[in-house]
């Protein structure tokens, strides 16, 4: 099942909208921070795309990305450093009938999950699996939970002992020497991931890793 990661920040108006930075200047063809605009200024202006062209796009709300891939596609949520609320997430999500569909990035902020199990013990809380004091209070569930490592960061022991403890393994493996490394043709460190039974990766170059996977067999 593929997933798509997004990042979420908070109009001067109160809506949830989808952006990676805080500002417009780098997505959009106007500028200003997202904290500052209402989400019809958002609107006068298009969304570039990957290479810094317009597009008749605009910013969509959270809950019209959720919407445009519900039954499709899974969603992992990142509001860990932004400013949209563990609350605010939780309700549009589980106005779109999604809390099964969405990974909650609670990131090294472990009362994030508090907050989250507090609104549904269904939630999938999803937090950074640096430190085991970041998922240790996920032990107490009966049911495994996903946490992110940053391959640049944690070494292959961290994940093999989150794993023994019945932990879902995620790798994020963008900003790091891995994607360039394989489009290279060294497949090594891929090799070492699924040896380690790691069960999603996030990163820029999907077509690539979605290649190698079908060639090994796990597509």
């Amino acid at each position: 099942m593929d997933v798509v990661e997004i990042d979420t920040y908070v109009t001067k108006d109160g809506q949830i909208v989808v952006c990676h930075d805080p500002t417009i200047n780098r997505t959009t063809t106007g500028s200003g921070k997202i904290a500052d605009l209402t989400l019809n200024e958002i609107r006068q202006f298009k969304l570039r795309d990957l290479n810094g062209n317009p597009t008749n796009a605009v910013m969509p709300t959270l809950k019209e990305a959720l919407l445009a891939g519900r039954g499709r596609i899974l969603y992992n949520i990142d509001y860990s450093p932004r400013d949209a609320s563990t609350t605010g997430i939780f309700n549009i999500v589980n106005e779109c009938g999604m809390i099964d569909r969405c990974f909650f990035y609670t990131g090294n902020k472990p009362a994030y999950v508090n907050e989250l199990f507090q609104l549904s013990l269904n939630a999938h809380a999803y937090p950074w699996g640096g430190s085991l004091t970041n998922y240790e209070q996920l032990l107490n569930y009966p049911r495994p939970f996903f946490l992110q490592f940053d391959f640049s960061q944690v070494g292959q022991n961290s994940m093999i002992d989150a794993t023994k403890r019945g932990m879902l393994v995620s790798v994020n493996i963008l900003d790091s020497d891995f994607e360039n490394t394989f489009i290279s043709g060294d497949f090594s460190q891929m090799d070492n991931l699924i040896n380690g039974d790691v069960r999603m990766i996030q990163t820029d170059i999907c077509e690539n890793v979605i290649s190698y996977l079908r060639i090994k067999g796990y597509r």
